[in-house]
Order: C-alpha cells, then sequence, then structure tokens
C-alpha cells in the first residue's frame, strides 16, 4: 500500500466524520471486495468510489460510514486484534477519541487521537496499514 500520512492528517484534523473521508478510507483500505480506487464527488452532490474490477462505481450509501458509526470503524480492525477506545474527553465541548490497535497483547500498538471515537479509531488502524501491519 501506498502512504497514507495525507489522509491520516485529515481525518485527525477533522471536527466530525464525513462521506468524503469514509470515501477515502474505503479506498485506502484492502477488503474482501477488492481494491477500491478513486473517490470523487458526482454531479449529485454524493461521495463515489470505484472498485477495481470493471471499474464499477459504488454509491455514497453502499459503502460504509466509518468516520461517524464506530461500529463501523470496529469493522476496520483486522480480525483477530485487539482494539480500544481508551477514553471520551470533553474539550472545547466536544468529545474527543482516544483509540489504538495492535495485532496482539506484546504489540506495540497504533494510536489515533482525533475529535470522535471512529475518527481516533480510524486514525488508528490507517496507522498500522501504513506500517504494514493491517
Amino acid at each position: 500500500m501506498g502512504s497514507h500520512a495525507a489522509l491520516i492528517a485529515k481525518v485527525e484534523s477533522a471536527q466530525e466524520g464525513s462521506r468524503e473521508l469514509d470515501a477515502h478510507i474505503c479506498c485506502a483500505m484492502s477488503t474482501e471486495d477488492g481494491p477500491f480506487f478513486n473517490p470523487f464527488l458526482g454531479e449529485d452532490g454524493s461521495w463515489y468510489v470505484q472498485a477495481g474490477i470493471g471499474g464499477w462505481q459504488m454509491k455514497h450509501g453502499d459503502f460504509p460510514h466509518y468516520t461517524t458509526d464506530l461500529q463501523d470503524a470496529v469493522d476496520l480492525v483486522p480480525e483477530g486484534w485487539n482494539w480500544e477506545i481508551m477514553r471520551w474527553v470533553q474539550s472545547a465541548g466536544k468529545v474527543v477519541g482516544d483509540a489504538s490497535v495492535a495485532k496482539d497483547m506484546d504489540s506495540t500498538p497504533f494510536e489515533g487521537k482525533a475529535w470522535s471515537p471512529a475518527l481516533a479509531l480510524c486514525v488508528a488502524i490507517l496507522r498500522a496499514v501504513e506500517a504494514g501491519d493491517g
């Protein structure tokens, strides 16, 4: 996988989740459905992604809400990995997420901090993928 540093920075600094971020995360992750690429904003104002096989497209509602739904973010964690939302802290009236993921109890965890638990978990997972562990 290529570098995800720019996407990690964008997710970390986001004040809230969005379908744009979801589309970019979908494209950054390998899934059972195959590689996704080219997130783009359609003429109808909805976010789309293209899949690697045949160039078919998924509409904005067809891929998970990774950045706004904690369960969708948890579903990104590789099977068998440990994950944790360590705390939710009120900061300037917003809930701040602090999350980590690790292959096992002996592995150094990948951490994420962001404006929500789902965003924080996405950051941690993207860091693991960036390191070649995800």
